[in-house]
């Protein structure tokens, strides 16, 4: 069945993921496709997208930075009043997604946000 919006998609062909292949540390294999990335030249790589909930129960998402990676996690930096802070204020569990058309992967990661210090 074809729609309207078929002559917009790419088609994306590669190889499926050999887990067999993957790191033991999650963070480790991140920083590994996220050198690949860079060296791929995937237009700002450490773009991401933040997905919250807010004391209403809706979700809301946003596109972020990455500003840090660690055996801990992913950092980005927020204001604490914004709709984001206020969001992960009410409830910390949150969402981050990491789109590279261009090497067609898509990495989701989620956990618990917590304040880093200054």
């Amino acid at each position: 069945m074809s729609n309207e919006f078929d002559f917009l998609h790419n088609s994306y062909i590669y190889k499926e993921l050999d887990l067999s292949t993957l790191l033991a540390q999650p963070t480790q294999q991140f920083q590994k496709w996220f050198d690949e990335a860079i060296t791929f030249g995937i237009p700002e790589p450490y773009a991401m997208c933040l997905s919250t909930v807010g004391k209403n129960g809706k979700p809301s998402s946003r596109i972020v930075l990455l500003r840090g990676l660690n055996e801990q996690g992913f950092e980005f930096f927020t204001h604490y009043e914004s709709r984001k802070g206020l969001d992960i204020q009410s409830n910390p569990y949150v969402s981050l997604n990491f789109l590279w058309l261009d090497q067609a992967r898509q990495i989701r990661i989620e956990g618990k946000a917590q304040k880093l210090s200054k």
